[in-house]
């Protein structure tokens, strides 16, 4: 069993409990881009934690307690190519607890979808993601999306980057605004976020945007001593955008060096521009 035909079966595992039950976030948004998904996230309108044990005991998988206050719990269930981590949540909100005010709370329009189990070929849509999707364009959900929860202003970037998408302006207004109480997230967080953000073939020039909004140095306070630091000549730039120049040239030749391995008889430029 692959992955797919295992996401299929745990859906319809959850069309068959009693709790209504919803997919959303990140896994919604790649399956109407046809993206590869490898874990689901699922809002369940009761006990979280209950169905993520069921779940995970239905398939001989492993289950852990993520979030007891907010009745998160997760399912780890194996396949023949790995694992497939299934999330399952309470809605967010106060109660009475409505998929309506789970999807208000979330970060970003085009996570802000969800798929009912009992009836998957239709996209639940109240924030425009869908068109979002189209327009390949990242924008909030609402004024406080940021402000909720600042390491939003740092996955905006990432999402953008792993999309190829672009930020709204609104966005980039919130992440001004808001984004530097990022420094005050836990660094587990803030790591895992920019992990994935420099995984990206060109992070370089969302790095650079980072800065221009007043972030970088709220993730990496490090940094803030190259800001105009300068440099012998022939150097122009002070330390920090060399820094940053660094990166951009780093990414360029990993990308050469990728053309080069994927060159069928190995014999593509060399990453300095010279051949064998």
């Amino acid at each position: 069993m692959d992955s797919q035909e295992l996401q299929e079966r745990v859906i319809a595992w959850l069309a068959a409990q009693e709790v209504p039950a919803y997919l959303v976030g990140g896994c919604v948004r790649d399956r109407v881009l046809g993206r590869p998904t490898y874990d689901l996230d699922v809002a369940v309108a009761g006990e979280g934690l209950r169905v993520a044990r069921h779940l995970a005991n239905s398939r001989s998988g492993a289950y852990y307690p993520l979030d007891e206050e907010r009745r998160t719990g997760r399912a780890i269930l194996f396949h023949d190519d790995g694992r497939l981590v299934v999330d399952v949540a309470r809605f967010r909100g106060e109660p009475p607890l409505a998929l309506e005010d789970d999807l208000a709370g979330r970060d970003f329009t085009v996570n802000a979808m969800a798929i009912d189990v009992r009836h998957p070929a239709t996209i639940i849509d109240h924030h425009g993601g869908l068109a979002d999707l189209e327009a390949r364009v990242v924008k909030p959900v609402g004024e406080d999306s940021i402000r909720d929860d600042p390491i939003r202003a740092l996955r905006a970037a990432r999402l953008a980057a792993e999309l190829g998408f672009r930020l709204a302006p609104e966005t980039s207004a919130l992440m001004a605004r808001d984004g530097r109480a990022v420094a005050r997230v836990s660094p587990e967080r803030v790591r895992d976020e920019l992990a994935r953000l420099l995984a990206v073939p060109r992070a370089a020039p969302w790095l650079a945007h980072l800065d221009e909004l007043g972030l970088l140095s709220a993730i990496l306070p490090e940094l803030e001593p190259l800001r105009g630091l300068p440099q012998s000549l022939p150097h122009r730039i002070d330390a920090l955008a060399h820094t940053l120049a660094t990166v951009e040239a780093m990414e360029g030749i990993a990308a050469q060096l990728r053309w080069q391995m994927a060159v069928p008889d190995g014999r593509g430029p060399m990453p300095w521009g010279k051949g064998p």
